[in-house]
C-alpha cells in the first residue's frame, strides 16, 4: 500500500512534471516519466547517507531508471547535499546523477525546475539515460525555451 506522500509525488511527476508546457516548448519538464512509470521507483526514507546509497546500489539490478527519495520535511537539504556529494565521491557511483529538490527553493534553480513544494527530495539516475535524454531535448529546442 502506497502511503499518502509516495502518492503525492507520483501525482506531482504525472501532473506537474509530465505535462507539456507552452513555455518550454510544449514539452514536459520530464517527458518520459509517463513512458517509463514502471522503471521509477518512489520511497519515502529516513536517514540520509544509508537510503541513497542504497538506491545507488539497488537501481539497476532492479531493472529501475530512477527511484525519487522522500525525506523527512525537517531534514535539512544542506546535509542531504553533503552526504549525496560524499557518496558520488565514490568511483563506483560515477554511471550516477543525483538531482537534489530543495522544497524553498523558488523556481529554477541549476536549470531545472522541479516544484515539488512538500518534501526534500534525491532523483537517482543513470547519468547516461539522461545525456541521451538531454541531447534529445536539446534538438527540440528544451533548453533554449527554459531559458528564455
Amino acid at each position: 500500500m502506497r502511503s499518502q506522500e509516495v502518492k503525492r509525488v507520483w501525482h506531482w511527476m504525472n501532473n506537474d512534471l509530465s505535462t507539456p508546457r507552452t513555455e518550454l516548448n510544449n514539452l514536459a519538464i520530464c517527458p518520459w516519466i509517463r513512458k517509463y512509470k514502471d522503471r521509477i521507483g518512489v520511497v519515502e526514507v529516513e536517514g540520509l547517507k544509508t537510503p541513497i546509497k542504497n538506491s545507488l546500489d539497488m537501481l539497476k539490478p532492479m531493472g529501475l531508471i530512477a527511484s525519487v527519495l522522500i525525506f523527512p520535511k525537517d531534514t535539512s537539504i544542506w546535509k542531504i547535499r553533503r552526504a549525496a556529494d560524499q557518496l558520488l565521491e565514490l568511483e563506483h557511483y560515477d554511471w550516477a546523477e543525483l538531482l537534489i529538490n530543495d522544497p524553498s527553493a523558488l523556481g529554477l534553480y541549476r536549470g531545472l525546475y522541479t516544484g515539488y513544494r512538500h518534501r526534500p527530495l534525491v532523483i537517482v539516475q543513470d547519468h547516461h539515460i539522461l545525456k541521451s535524454a538531454r541531447h534529445t531535448l536539446r534538438k527540440n529546442g528544451y533548453y533554449k525555451s527554459a531559458q528564455a
